[in-house]
């Protein structure tokens, strides 16, 4: 490589660190990620590279029951390279064109069929249920769809993984690069585990790593190392050749070890494993779409108007964190649904079946308001009487004349419920009594001696009372 042509890209490489454009992807991040719907990975769930060497050296450790792993290598004891150790191998297919130590390779190779092959096919049961997802968005950013391996060894495609740096979801975003990227984290969402929209995010990422340093070996270990690190192994080194920067040990064990892995975990997706069996809820994964929501929804009441379950929406949205989901006019939001769901249409149709809910209600509540009229009040009346007397509550005769308390004037006009107002007056005639006057109008006694206020059940000749209207 020309001298000119080195100094050039580091300018370049340099002005954009300088920038704060980027930051790395798996470091420097105190943010904690609460989710209450999901369980967070512990620290103890986390494989270094010392455990798994460990495991491979020993024959007395048995296989490890931890469902997810990431593994994590901080300070690997592997073994030191040499001049006479220098055999290096290529992934000659079409793509990235990687290049690594042989014995890098052989170390995930053994490693993955040996002492870990349960929880690496577990991975990648995993990872059928996103693969046709992950390889359509990295063919729409133009990108090789090997990378859908990378993710495979960040986080075993597991949506609710979170590392002790705070990265979480399948690419293993921090907040400050999922913000950066255009992932929402917050007490509603975190999309940094929704798989399509992580994965565009992580499209995205890649594409800049690559323009930055110019190979996808660079790339990669900016990925799992950081830009700013390997920016300044770059620096140190004056070279951008990445096994010149591994024979000088420029970069972090981790980082060297991490393209063989990736080249590992393809190699036997592609032969070994390539049969790892799919299942009905792949098939959902797989041929799930993505629409737009733009008003803010209750996920219980989003369930019932699609017409599916509640379980299957939060499965196909792991970045929802909330039952209540607030959107604002500027951020919308694409919920996931399932391939026969028409969001579009059932929206418009539940939202139809609500207007048409809400007019008759309306009307309803128009009829009740117009259906009011006044009483004045008279010498001796309470609001006790009077609602006996026109068979009403108390506190409907508060609320339409809006009182606070219980005082009331005389002459003070009232609005009472006209529709539960007397019918009529009646005249007691010689003969008559509560019971037949009760039988005569279809009302029982009680509703009479309330409406009138009778402290006896006794009436006389000529006696005006009021006849309690049917409701």
């Amino acid at each position: 490589m020309k001298i000119s042509h080195l100094v050039l890209t580091l300018s370049l490489v340099t002005s954009c660190a300088s920038s704060n454009i980027f930051r790395p992807i798996s470091h420097t991040s105190n943010e904690d990620a609460k989710r209450p719907l999901h369980v967070e990975l512990d620290e103890k769930d986390l494989v270094t590279f010392d455990q798994a060497k460990k495991e491979i050296e020993s024959k007395e450790i048995e296989d490890s029951p931890i469902t997810v792993t990431q593994y994590s290598v901080e300070n690997p004891t592997i073994p030191e390279d040499t001049d006479n150790d220098d055999v290096s191998a290529e992934d000659k297919d079409p793509g990235m064109h990687l290049r690594y130590k042989q014995k890098h390779y052989d170390f995930w190779m053994n490693y993955f069929t040996k002492r870990d092959t349960k929880r690496f096919i577990r991975h990648l049961k995993n990872g059928e249920k996103y693969k046709t997802i992950v390889s359509k968005i990295l063919k729409e950013h133009n990108l090789p769809e090997d990378l859908f391996y990378v993710a495979l060894i960040e986080s075993g495609f597991n949506t609710h993984i979170k590392s002790r740096a705070s990265a979480v979801g399948p690419w293993q975003f921090i907040k400050g690069t999922a913000d950066r990227y255009g992932l929402k984290v917050n007490r509603y969402l975190d999309e940094r585990r929704n798989i399509h929209k992580a994965t565009h995010a992580a499209a995205n990422y890649f594409k800049d790593l690559y323009n930055i340093f110019g190979s996808w070996e660079l790339a990669l270990c900016a990925y799992n190392a950081g830009e700013y690190r390997i920016i300044n192994a770059i620096r140190r080194g004056n070279t951008r050749d990445y096994r010149e920067l591994v024979k000088k040990k420029l970069i972090p064990k981790e980082t060297i070890y991490y393209i063989p892995k990736v080249v590992a975990a393809k190699k036997l997706a592609q032969t070994k494993f390539k049969d790892v069996g799919t299942s009905a809820w792949d098939k959902i994964h797989s041929e799930a779409k993505v629409q737009r929501v733009s008003k803010s929804f209750n996920v219980n009441n989003m369930a019932k108007r699609l017409g599916v379950k509640k379980s299957l929406l939060l499965k196909l949205n792991p970045d929802l964190r909330r039952g209540y989901i607030k959107i604002s006019r500027r951020q919308k939001y694409n919920i996931v649904v399932p391939q026969e769901v028409n969001l579009t249409a059932q929206l418009k149709s539940s939202l139809h079946q609500a207007k048409k809910k809400f007019v008759k209600e309306s009307r309803v509540a128009k009829r009740s308001v117009a259906s009011k009229t006044t009483y004045k009040v008279r010498r001796g009346d309470n609001l006790t009487k009077i609602a006996r007397k026109f068979n009403t509550r108390i506190s409907t005769l508060r609320k339409y004349n809006r009182l606070r308390g219980n005082k009331i004037y005389v002459g003070q006009r009232l609005k009472v419920p006209a529709s539960k107002r007397l019918s009529k007056l009646y005249i007691v005639k010689k003969g008559d009594n509560l019971y037949k006057i009760a039988r005569k109008f279809g009302v029982s006694i009680n509703r009479i001696v309330r409406a009138n206020s009778l402290k006896r059940k006794t009436i006389f000749p000529n006696q005006r009372i009021r006849i309690p209207q049917n409701s």
